[in-house]
């Protein structure tokens, strides 16, 4: 089998159904907003976007005009913020915290919602004339929005606006409701003030009471311990001991080298021989054993006075001079205590005697001070160890006495204060600018509601515009027709506004753009045929009215125009109108020539445009499916096809017709014709359907009826071409070199 063969039969068997599968493939991408697709579909539906935004305009705009006239006028006020106020001593007092809370300064936004009270409003209300009333709202109650209370932005200034049907009755509410605030605030104030004296008054009262009871207590507990200032007590009973610790090392370590000094003494008169003369006899003297009582009777009264002075009081020290004395005297009287002489003695066992007897002494005296100052140092010890629960008493007590001194002394301060606050209450605020009566009537303004009209009315329209693209089931772009048909665009062609058909050669104002689109066309549908190229070239659409006989016209001129004999053939038997639009007879034509009646001369028909010859329909037959698909219909085609370079079919619309179905299979292409913003969706689904299910050799679809005024589309460049056309860029390349060899 040849090359041309294959191609043959694949033109004919057509593209596989699989071809035709939409890709249903998830693109993990999120998906890009096609602004232009939307810049579309707006300028699609522009007349319903400007008919709803007139319409709303103009509504909206006569309601304005029948409104009343409504009249502003504000009133300034300014106010004392919590930022300015230091919290006084004493806050922290149960309840205090409360009661000056509501006579301190309050924030902005709490003056804002006292002044815009309903309480305000009402009283500044009634206190209007009854005519102010019924002129300025319509009511004798305050409406709600004849009055707006709001803040200055970045001060302390806060705007009272009233608002009436008079200017009058705007700047009276306005000035009536700040003097009602001031009036509501300052007896608010007074009664917040005296509320405040009058308990911290009975507060008074009863922490002078507490004061006095508590320094009773303190009385009676210094009496009772015998504590008056414990650190002070503490400190010197602390010295007391170290004195008297020291006093008693001092007295041990005497009392020692006393006994140690008699012991060698003792041993030495021992030793001494006492061979004498004659015997001597030693006594006790009286007055040794008086001296020593009266050392440790001053001993004992120097430790008791220790407890109550130091030791560098004058009282101690006149003890310790006492105490010297007898110890001085009591050495005189040892020395004294020598036995009378019966016989004579030896003289160095005398002395070793007297000396002897001296330490004795000392060593007494030493003896009775020490203990009389360990009994001292013991009482001591046991003082100090009760002294600290006796002191933990004091300092309760005493913590107790100084909390309610303090507290009696600040609510002293607060009462006064408040009493002199109470006798000179001021406003939390004062007036800046007095309310005036307007000018000119602040609503309705015509320029405000003419701008917000028409902004509604844009965005009504627009929501309109996707309303009805919505609920529009025709087809309206190329990518939307070229994802149900699966088919390349061979070319486009602009919309005219002309009613009647635009045909090639007829001097339109459109015919430089028609004629490049259907050069495009002739190029694309030449190209895609084999070696011998394309003889039978079919023009069908989904629906009548989508254009296909005024393309398969335009598509023979463009043909012609290439020097070829083109023969273009009415097959729409049902509604033939290709005689109409070039004013040619019926009377003979394709029935005609399948049935015998007329022969190729009787049947075709010249025209103006040179090469180019027409068949037309001729008689309408009964059943014109079965007359097409006659072996004498074949035959004939085949014969056409074989006397012309190219043969243009007129067809019938696919939908709903079998007609089609039978010409697809004589045909060597179809171009397929779809209309934009006119051919349902439905339509073009159905007659992909019947096309494939007969495998027509379709070989693209033309976009007829394309809007110039669309973004990318001009005069000559209505459409960038190369984008629609479905040929590799070999073939387009190729297009390009026939179009400017040939044409």
């Amino acid at each position: 089998m040849t090359r041309r063969e294959q191609e043959n039969i694949q033109i004919r068997q057509g593209p596989s159904l699989d071809t035709y599968i939409p890709d249903v493939s998830i693109s993990s991408e999120p998906p890009l907003i096609d602004f232009q697709k939307y810049s579309t579909i707006l300028t699609r539906r522009r007349w319903v976007i400007i008919a709803t935004a007139l319409i709303v305009f103009f509504l909206g705009m006569a309601y304005t005009m029948t409104r009343k006239h409504i009249y502003e006028s504000t009133a300034g006020v300014v106010v004392l913020t919590n930022s300015s106020v230091t919290p006084s001593s004493g806050d922290d007092i149960p309840l205090m915290n409360d009661l000056q809370g509501l006579t301190r300064s309050r924030s902005i936004d709490t003056q804002v919602e006292l002044i815009s009270s309903p309480d305000v409003a009402s009283e500044a209300f009634s206190n209007l004339d009854a005519s102010m009333r019924i002129d300025g709202f319509g009511s004798d109650s305050v409406p709600g929005w004849a009055y707006r209370v709001g803040t200055k932005k970045g001060t302390d200034i806060i705007n009272v606006t009233g608002r009436a049907y008079t200017p009058e009755a705007a700047a009276r509410l306005a000035n009536t409701m700040v003097a009602t605030y001031f009036s509501h605030d300052l007896k608010q104030n007074s009664q917040a003030t005296r509320q405040a004296r009058k308990y911290t008054e009975e507060q008074l009262d009863k922490t002078k009471k507490e004061l006095a009871k508590a320094n009773t207590e303190l009385s009676k507990f210094k009496q009772s311990s015998g504590l008056i200032s414990p650190t002070t007590q503490l400190n010197r009973m602390a010295e007391q001991m170290v004195q008297l610790s020291a006093d008693y090392d001092r007295s041990s370590a005497e009392m020692a080298a006393a006994e140690r000094q008699a012991d060698s003494l003792r041993e030495e008169l021992s030793n001494e021989s006492q061979d004498v003369a004659s015997s001597t006899t030693v006594a006790r003297n009286p007055r040794f054993d008086a001296s020593l009582g009266r050392i440790d009777s001053l001993t004992s009264e120097r430790a008791r006075l220790l407890q109550e002075y130091t030791p560098q009081a004058r009282e101690v020290k006149a003890l310790d001079d006492q105490i010297k004395r007898e110890e001085a005297q009591l050495k005189k009287v040892a020395q004294n205590v020598v036995t009378a002489k019966v016989q004579s003695r030896n003289p160095v066992h005398d002395t070793l005697l007297t000396d002897y007897a001296t330490q004795v002494a000392a060593a007494a005296a030493a003896s009775a001070r020490a203990s009389a100052l360990q009994a001292a140092l013991m009482a001591r010890q046991d003082e100090a160890k009760s002294l600290p629960q006796a002191e933990q008493g004091y300092t309760d007590r005493m913590q107790k006495v100084t909390l309610l001194q303090h507290a009696f002394e600040t609510l002293s301060n607060k009462y006064y204060a408040l009493l002199l606050r109470e006798q000179a209450t001021i406003p939390s605020g004062m007036l800046v600018s007095k309310a005036e009566p307007a000018a000119a009537p602040s609503y309705p303004s015509v320029k405000s509601s003419g701008v917000f009209y028409l902004l509604f009315g844009l965005m009504l329209g627009i929501a309109m515009a996707v309303l009805a693209e919505w609920r529009d089931n025709r087809v309206h772009d190329q990518s939307a027709t070229e994802g149900i048909t699966r088919l390349s665009t061979l070319s486009v062609v602009p919309e005219v506004s002309t009613r009647s058909p635009q045909l090639l050669g007829k001097g339109g104002q459109h015919d430089g753009a028609l004629l490049e689109s259907f050069r495009i066309l002739r190029n694309n549908i030449l190209l895609s045929g084999t070696e011998d190229g394309m003889k039978l070239i079919a023009v069908t659409s989904p629906s009548r009215g989508d254009g296909k006989s005024t393309v398969a016209i335009n598509l023979a001129v463009a043909m012609a125009m290439e020097k070829k004999k083109i023969l273009l053939v009415d097959a729409d038997m049902r509604r033939p109108s290709i005689h109409k639009y070039l004013n040619l007879s019926r009377e003979h034509g394709l029935t005609t020539l399948i049935t015998g009646k007329s022969n190729i001369d009787q049947a075709v028909q010249r025209v103006e445009t040179e090469n180019l010859f027409v068949l037309p329909a001729g008689t309408p037959p009964p059943n014109p499916p079965e007359m097409l698909n006659s072996a004498a219909c074949r035959d004939m085609f085949k014969k056409l096809a074989e006397i012309y370079d190219a043969v243009v079919i007129d067809c019938p619309p696919a939908t709903g017709l079998s007609d089609m179905q039978v010409i697809s299979t004589i045909a060597d292409g179809v171009v397929l014709v779809v209309s934009m913003n006119r051919t349902p969706k439905p339509h073009l689904q159905v007659t992909m359907r019947s096309l494939n299910q007969t495998g027509a050799p379709l070989i693209g679809m033309l976009l007829n009826r394309i809007d110039v005024n669309l973004k990318g589309c001009g005069y000559y460049d209505y459409c960038d071409s190369s984008q629609h056309m479905g040929t590799p860029k070999r073939q387009r390349r190729e297009a390009k070199g026939v179009e400017t060899k040939k044409v």
